[in-house]
């Protein structure tokens, strides 16, 4: 008989990330993995659009993040507000790259 090692989902290791700009235009880069990954999407999201990011780890550079909703493997996600920010977005949460 073998035993099987069980195997956490898919969804509790990588990131699900919906940025959608709600209340304005914000410009952003979205990096696969690290800071200096793939860029995944770098532009202006105008007011209404959004973007789907799904990855292990996500490095964000943002300048309106008061405008953005976030959207985490399913929970909406309160972001830093304020100037320019560099965010490391995983599984568990969003935090300040600094």
């Amino acid at each position: 008989m073998t035993h099987q090692t069980p195997v956490a989902p898919a969804a509790a290791r990588s990131v699900r990330l919906l940025v959608k700009a709600s209340r304005g235009p914000c410009w952003l880069q979205v990096h696969k993995t690290s800071a200096t990954g793939p860029i995944l999407f770098q532009g202006t999201l105008d007011q209404g659009q959004q973007q789907l990011f799904t990855a292990r780890k996500l490095w964000i550079t943002l300048d309106r993040p008061e405008n953005l909703v976030t959207v985490l493997n399913g929970r909406t996600r309160l972001l830093p507000v304020g100037g320019v920010k560099t965010l490391i977005v995983t599984p568990r949460g969003i935090r300040p790259a600094v």
